[in-house]
């Protein structure tokens, strides 16, 4: 039994000996293979490390062209309304912007075609007679000022439209008033009168003065056109002319003509009686802002007809022999306009008061009761008409005459800095003396607040 008991622990002894080698080996195994396993590890890292950095690299520059894509999503549109087949690159500032041809087929032009991003651009019109029944001098200094005006105060190219019965001659007046080296982006378009020979009766049955009928038929010598804003020469602009534009189409798509109206209510009004008017106040042809297009349509009516068939010109005869003829008093081209549009009143678009001030308005405006009450906030003048010579110095328009003098006399380098030109018309405004001030009736208090 004792041998036995030795064997059995000889045995164990024996097994627990090969245990322990065992667990060495297996011990030596497992340094062996966590080492390498912390090197399996490591150089895992490295490369997830290295994988993460390209991938994060490639997502960057995936999402900023996605994201430029979808800030430039009118891409997609302009495929099919571009009809120039090559690529072509607005330069925005520093953004680029790439639009394909509409026959793109997914490849790269590389022969890109740069050009300027086009402003908006307004068409301003005038009439410029020189025929001796106008004083030529004073004309031409109207004129001036007012272009200077439009100029200083608009963001966009300036495209000039003038109707005359000599272009020559206007052409090179235009280049002696205009400096080359003046600070902005304008146009000249200078055309020969063009009126219908229908239409050559207006000049002897209304008391027009230097081409005064162009007032009613400049669309016929500018018909390719869109819209046009035809104004007097006594015209002073104080604020962009494109924000009347903007108003023009706010009133709607119906409308051939814009025109303000004639003065407060009265009852000495000049059309707060007369059956023809187109509303008690009347229209004032100061400013006329043709739809050209609308114009050249068949759908008006006259006194003697409702239907609206008839074209603009056939109205406007009809409606000046119907109304205007038989009466004995002055007709001038606003009272044309206020005879045909009286008959078709949705065709008229009527502009807010402040696009069209004359002094008689403001002279007679209080706090409590102005008939353009905007006019009370600073900024709110748009254009001074100095109708009847109000833009001269023997006038009692002296606030009036002020402004027109400022602007007339702002030097051409210095006229695009509109705060300037705001800053020296405010300062002689002030500085118009006590008694300058009870004699001025243009109403010198309100324009010292509107402009």
């Amino acid at each position: 039994m004792l041998l036995k008991i030795d064997n059995d622990a000889s045995r164990e002894e024996t097994l627990f000996k090969k245990k322990k080698v065992h667990l060495h080996i297996s011990a030596r195994e497992s340094k062996m293979n966590s080492s390498e396993g912390l090197r399996l590890c490591f150089l895992t890292l490295l490369v997830f490390v290295a994988s993460s950095m390209v991938l994060t690299v490639g997502m960057v520059s995936l999402t900023g062209l996605l994201g430029s894509s979808q800030k430039k999503s009118f891409r997609r549109s302009m495929i099919a309304n571009n009809d120039d087949s090559s690529t072509q690159i607005e330069i925005v500032g520093k953004i680029k912007r790439i639009s394909l041809g509409s026959v793109a087929n997914g490849h790269y032009d590389k022969k890109l075609h740069f050009r300027p991003l086009k402003r908006k651009e307004i068409s301003i019109g005038y009439i410029l007679c020189l025929d001796g029944s106008t004083n030529g001098d004073f004309l031409l200094e109207q004129f001036t000022a007012s272009a200077k005006s439009v100029l200083a105060f608009t963001n966009s190219k300036v495209n000039f439209r003038i109707a005359t019965n000599d272009v020559e001659q206007v052409s090179e007046l235009v280049e002696q008033i205009f400096p080359e080296d003046a600070p902005f982006e304008m146009s000249f378009d200078i055309r020969q009168d063009a009126t219908r020979r229908e239409m050559d009766i207006l000049k002897d049955v209304l008391k027009f003065k230097g081409c005064g009928h162009l007032k009613v038929t400049f669309h016929q010598t500018f018909s390719d056109l869109e819209k046009v804003l035809l104004i007097d020469a006594d015209t002073i602009f104080l604020r962009p002319a494109e924000e009347l534009f903007d108003i023009f189409e706010e009133l709607g798509s119906e409308a051939a003509v814009g025109m303000a109206e004639e003065h407060p209510w009265n009852q000495k009004g000049y059309y707060s009686h007369r059956p023809y008017a187109h509303n008690k106040y009347g229209l004032n042809g100061g400013l006329l802002l043709y739809n050209v297009p609308s114009l050249l349509k068949s759908d008006y009516r006259t006194p003697v007809s409702e239907d609206s068939n008839n074209s603009f010109e056939k109205a406007l005869l009809e409606s000046i022999s119907f109304h205007l003829l038989p009466r004995v008093h002055y007709l001038a081209d606003q009272c044309a306009m206020n005879a045909l549009f009286s008959e078709n009143k949705e065709k008229m678009a009527v502009l807010p008061c402040e696009w069209n001030l004359r002094s008689w308005g403001l002279n007679t405006c209080t706090k409590d009761d102005c008939y353009c009450s905007s006019l009370f906030e600073t900024r709110t003048c748009a254009v001074l008409h100095g109708q009847g010579s109000q833009f001269t110095a023997q006038s009692q328009h002296i606030g009036f005459y002020t402004v027109w003098k400022t602007i007339f006399d702002f030097s051409w380098s210095e006229l695009s800095n509109r705060n300037l030109l705001l800053t020296a018309i405010r300062r002689n405004l002030l500085n118009v003396s006590e008694e300058d001030r009870e004699l001025d009736q243009s109403g010198i208090d309100i324009l010292q607040k509107c402009i």
